[in-house]
């Protein structure tokens, strides 16, 4: 029997957004016969909940603390740990992790480098782009989407077709269409004959909650509504502020970051996803996956998810009337919300399974290993 494939993943830090919990799943779910990974991070998170995921299911993780002061020393400290973990192939997450994580990687004398980008909001692209001028040529490039691929191609003058796209994965198994729990219901005082609209996402300008604001406000006092936000970050009292400001303290609810989320949609009627920019959106998946119907905007790479009118409602980005029209349209027709939620799950099932996320992953890494993958999409769809 052949050796196991040695991955390090260079991660800026163990937090619980959807990199760290798709790269989670990936490590937990392989076979450690066929590939073995390592984790080295580098950079505080806002929380410790990636950290207890992580440790709780034996994930090796070994920590590279970074000085902004001495960046040299960080470098080689990093590289002496990719050296000594011996790897294969050197996976390098997000925008951090593609800049110091490929340093440190060529320093250690990497034969085989994956950059991996998650989504199209990049930070110091000039010099990123002098970055790929002086390295690309020994780099492979991943994305989430078709979408991710083309944006942050175009972006960083990269040949598309050099990309590798695989997409996100759900665990099915958690995430069942929804029953309609009424312990949300319960827990926030919601009356019964009220509709439950949720969002999940970060509370930061990239999820645009603004938008989801102005979106209840047109709700309120016409439609039976209240509207419930899950997660944190950096905006979290500013949105708390706004939220006051227009009146909305009474329809919509903040619960900050949740263990529970499948049993949060499980109580959900709706959701929405008001988001101006994403790679591929777990938050949103997994709404299918609990069988909601959906109603999003049209970031780059929402239709490689959402059919609109087949399986969720696609609006334009910061069109909060057209976003109230569909809801709206929704809440009045149950046959609707019940056959665009049903073939949401279908999406969910067919296309975007944890198993098909680990095994789209794994031919990629043997297809680099044995020279015969230079891109064009392995993995999508």
């Amino acid at each position: 029997m052949s050796a196991p494939i040695r991955v390090t993943h260079v991660m800026p830090q163990i937090g619980i957004g959807g990199a760290e919990m798709q790269l989670h799943a990936l490590i937990t779910r392989s076979d450690p016969s066929v590939v073995s990974h390592q984790v080295l991070y580098y950079s505080p998170a806002l929380d410790d909940e990636g950290h207890r995921v992580y440790r709780e299911s034996g994930v090796p993780v070994e920590c590279v603390p970074r000085s902004k002061a001495r960046p040299v020393k960080f470098v080689r400290d990093l590289a002496a740990a990719i050296r000594r973990s011996r790897p294969d192939i050197v996976q390098c997450w997000l925008y951090s992790g593609a800049v110091w994580g490929r340093i440190g990687a060529m320093l250690a004398g990497a034969r085989c480098i994956l950059i991996t980008h998650r989504g199209t909001g990049l930070a110091r692209v000039a010099l990123l782009r002098g970055l790929e001028r002086l390295t690309s040529r020994r780099m492979h490039f991943v994305a989430n989407s078709r979408a991710c691929a083309r944006v942050v191609a175009e972006r960083l003058g990269l040949a598309p077709e050099r990309f590798h796209v695989v997409y996100n994965g759900i665990d099915l198994k958690a995430y069942g269409p929804a029953p309609g729990d009424p312990l949300l219901r319960t827990e926030l005082g919601i009356p019964a004959d009220q509709k439950v609209i949720v969002m999940v996402g970060r509370l930061s300008p990239p999820k645009n909650y603004p938008m989801l604001f102005r979106v209840a406000r047109r709700c309120q006092g016409v439609l039976p509504v209240h509207f419930v936000i899950v997660g944190h970050g950096e905006l979290e009292a500013e949105l708390q502020g706004q939220v006051k400001e227009m009146g909305l303290e009474g329809i919509v609810h903040f619960l900050g970051l949740r263990r529970d989320v499948p049993r949060i949609l499980s109580g959900a009627d709706l959701f929405c996803f008001t988001s101006l920019r994403e790679g591929f959106p777990n938050a949103l998946l997994e709404a299918m996956a609990s069988g909601l119907p959906v109603v999003t905007t049209d970031f780059p790479g929402a239709d490689e998810l959402v059919e609109d009118g087949v399986s969720g409602m696609i609006v334009n980005r910061e069109d909060d009337q057209a976003a109230y029209a569909a809801i709206r349209s929704l809440l009045a027709d149950e046959n609707l919300r019940l056959r665009l939620g049903a073939a949401a799950r279908r999406v969910a099932e067919d296309r975007f399974s944890m198993e098909r996320m680990v095994d789209r992953t794994l031919e990629l890494y043997r297809d680099l290993l044995s020279g015969r993958s230079s891109g064009s999409g392995v993995g999508g769809g």
